[in-house]
């Protein structure tokens, strides 16, 4: 797939497995995170009040660029 120099120089999603990408913070003070790990790439939701994990979500696509993140870039 051909990027676009947008989705070329994303830094919310261009890192490595291990590290976290982009990190949003939600109405109510709780942060998600952008991570990989073997099976693809994620969105975490973690409660910062109290320190636990909420959610998991599976994405297709950067929510910054719209690059596609299961495919083999070009």
């Amino acid at each position: 797939m051909k990027l676009t120099e947008k989705q070329k120089d994303c830094f919310y999603c261009h890192f490595e497995q291990g590290e976290l990408g982009l990190e949003l913070t939600t109405h109510d003070g709780n942060k998600a995170n952008l991570f990989k790990n073997p099976d693809g790439y994620y969105l975490g939701v973690w409660n910062t009040h109290h320190h636990k994990f909420i959610e998991e979500i599976n994405i297709d696509y950067c929510p910054k660029c719209g690059r596609p993140l299961n495919e083999e870039e070009e």
